[in-house]
């Protein structure tokens, strides 16, 4: 998985929690709509910030300088004190659980949608042997 690919998921999430906003509310559902909207955006903000954080880790040159270490810590107290705290107070404020844990599981529906899609692709395109080969280049 590279980073484009992690990119293109999140922006395909967004598109696709926008259209489930809008059909929920078309439907008079606010309370789901709101929830799933935000369970996704949340679930996006945790996937940025752990790209993030893995990419600053794993970036041996610049993960010992001191701005680094400086970076690492911001993006430290802003994943885990504030963002979790955030999707606390979401379900503190009443929206329902399911539509919160629904909005946060569409990211991962879209990881899997592209990396099938992917997979199938690949499958595809790949030649397909039809004996078994010799040293000389032929096949039996």
């Amino acid at each position: 998985m590279d980073l484009g690919f992690i990119q293109r998921s999140i922006r395909t999430t967004l598109a696709v929690t926008g259209l489930v906003f809008l059909a929920l509310l078309a439907h008079g559902r606010f309370d789901w709509a709101w929830g799933v909207g935000l369970g996704s955006v949340w679930a996006c903000l945790n996937w940025i910030l752990i790209t993030a954080l893995v990419r600053l880790l794993l970036n041996r040159e610049r993960a010992l300088s001191g701005r680094a270490k400086l970076r690492l810590a911001l993006l430290g107290l802003i994943k885990f004190p504030l963002l979790y705290g955030t999707g606390y107070l979401l379900l503190r404020q009443g929206f329902p659980p399911l539509a919160l844990l629904t909005g946060f599981w569409i990211i991962l529906g879209v990881v899997l949608a592209k990396a099938v899609g992917r997979l199938l692709a690949g499958m595809e395109a790949a030649p397909v042997s039809r004996g078994v080969e010799r040293r000389g280049g032929e096949t039996t």
